[in-house]
């Protein structure tokens, strides 16, 4: 029973970060496309404004990679989580024979733990991504 909820779980959060990656990656394709406008301004309007305009796209692009990485860390974090509990923990359940009650109760208990460092990250990153949209 248990096999197919974390299953499902890991396929929830595995599509949850490839969408943050994909939007990190969005992101970063707008920078760029702004900075031919910066470009523009450079040419055709004063200095002064290109200055100020290429400030605030270093400061996104900052943290666009710093949302990438965050995306990254986490999607790592979750495999070697899953890893961890599939070549370890649950071998241990079964080699102390602990009843399935308590099976359930512990493997749900590590599976919310894991939940809520991921969405430590995940929160992080869109808190980054909150801070990234105020500078535009």
């Amino acid at each position: 029973f248990y096999f197919n909820s974390v299953i499902y779980l890991f396929i929830y959060l595995f599509i949850y970060s490839l969408f943050h990656l994909f939007h990190s990656f969005i992101c970063l394709f707008t920078h760029l496309f702004i900075y031919y406008s910066f470009i523009y301004l450079f040419l055709f309007q004063s200095f002064y404004s290109f200055i100020y305009y290429s400030v605030i796209f270093y400061i996104n692009i900052f943290i666009s990679f710093h949302r990438f990485f965050l995306s990254m860390l986490s999607l790592l974090l979750l495999f070697y989580y899953y890893l961890f509990i599939y070549l370890f923990i649950i071998p241990l359940l079964y080699i102390f024979k602990i009843t399935l009650f308590i099976n359930f109760l512990f493997v749900h208990f590590i599976h919310l733990l894991s939940l809520f460092f991921y969405l430590i990250f995940t929160t992080l990153s869109f808190l980054l991504s909150f801070s990234h949209h105020l500078h535009l």
